[in-house]
């Protein structure tokens, strides 16, 4: 692009672009503000992988979970200390809000992208993972996945298709992640197929980064059996067919009701979502109802099924898979809500400004409420005192 054009797109877009760089550099800050200092420790879990990113031995011996400890070993590199787990976290956290914000753009308007974004990146669960010092915010990849698999789908382009088998190679490392990649695999077959059948040079060329990626893992794994449990991400022991079923009713509960009790990664036994989040998830459930025959609402459905079956296993599985597909539908319920609110308004700038002012009052009101959740009331429990005990 020359300086001529840049100019021009700039100067086209300053609003937009303007809005954007305001929400990022908000989430930026609360992304890195008291990343070391918050809640007060590390805990056993950051300890943990901190050893475990130390020695690039140690790694090649366990593979699991490669791409944050290879990660964080590259931050230990520039500075030695238990923060270079919550960096990597963190970076990788930034990365997929940037990718939720470009595929909401894509789906809908410019408020929606702004709003959903506000939300997801607010919300005390994302800044539990992405601010937390393990390897559980890979799960987030495979929101990454989903959405690599959208532009390879809506446009065949071949960096997509090298990004999207570099990606899925990668995220096999991560315990339990072979079966949605499976899954997706047989989900989008006909397009993969088509895809692979016009991009030919490019499948090879990601085929062969394919292959050196897993070469270490299928070494290890052969070498040493005993990693193939904990790599497929299966409990110790199998869940009753009782306890499966409490363990499966509790995961809407958790997102809607009450969560588990889990001081390291949560507060108390609240809701993933705020009484907002629920209203828009809601409205949002009802939008992809009536457009049922729309290719992403059947792979969210199949996504949400898929994940709350692995997550009542009990194995390595969190509800951090689901989280962001979670919010995606949220934010499809503020689609709605703006889209209603201009459709009566068509032509009154005054009115859709008042119903655009309204939303983001709201929306001010559920970001608050998670920032205090996650920034005051958290680190305040005295049964986070008791988790976060490590001081350097």
């Amino acid at each position: 692009m020359s300086l001529k054009s840049a100019r021009e797109f700039f100067g086209d877009n300053w609003q937009p672009l303007t809005l954007y760089g305001i929400v990022f550099a908000m989430l930026g800050i609360l992304l890195f503000v008291m990343l070391g200092s918050l809640p007060g420790g590390y805990s056993a879990h950051e300890v943990q992988s901190y050893q475990a990113s130390t020695s690039l031995q140690h790694i090649v011996h366990n593979p699991l979970n490669a791409p944050y400890t290879l990660l964080t070993r590259g931050l230990l590199q520039l500075h030695d200390g238990l923060i270079t787990t919550r960096l990597a976290a963190t970076l990788i956290g930034l990365g997929t809000l940037v990718v939720f914000c470009a595929l909401l753009r894509h789906w809908h308007d410019i408020y929606t992208a702004l709003f959903g974004t506000l939300l997801f990146g607010t919300s005390a669960w994302f800044l539990h993972m992405a601010r937390g010092g393990t390897p559980d915010v890979l799960l987030f990849g495979l929101f990454l996945l989903v959405a690599a698999g959208v532009w390879l789908r809506e446009t065949a382009n071949p960096i997509a298709l090298l990004i999207a088998l570099l990606l899925s190679a990668s995220l096999v490392y991560v315990p339990g992640m072979i079966w949605l990649i499976g899954l997706g695999i047989v989900w989008e077959w006909k397009a993969l197929d088509r895809v692979f059948k016009k991009r030919l040079w490019y499948v090879t060329l990601g085929g062969f980064g394919v292959v050196a990626l897993l070469a270490p893992l299928a070494w290890n794994l052969y070498r040493t059996p005993q990693l193939v449990k904990p790599w497929l991400g299966l409990p110790a022991s199998w869940p009753t067919p009782l306890h499966f079923l409490h363990n499966v009713i509790d995961v809407p509960l958790a997102v809607f009701v009450r969560g588990q009790t889990n001081p390291e990664t949560w507060l108390g036994q609240l809701p993933l979502l705020d009484v907002f989040g629920i209203a828009m998830f809601a409205i949002g459930a009802y939008v992809y109802y009536r457009h049922f025959g729309l290719q992403r609402v059947k792979l969210f459905n199949a996504i949400l099924l898929a994940g709350t079956v692995l997550i009542a296993l009990g194995g390595s599985l969190t509800l951090t898979l689901i989280v962001p597909f979670i919010y995606l539908v949220a934010a499809a319920g503020i689609s709605y809500m703006t889209g209603q609110w201009f459709k009566v308004f068509p032509r009154n700038p005054i009115a859709q400004t008042i119903g655009i002012g309204l939303l983001v009052l709201v929306i001010a009101g559920s970001v608050t409420y998670n920032m205090r959740q996650y920034f005051i009331a958290w680190p305040q429990a005295s049964a986070t005192g008791t988790v976060y005990v490590e001081r350097r």
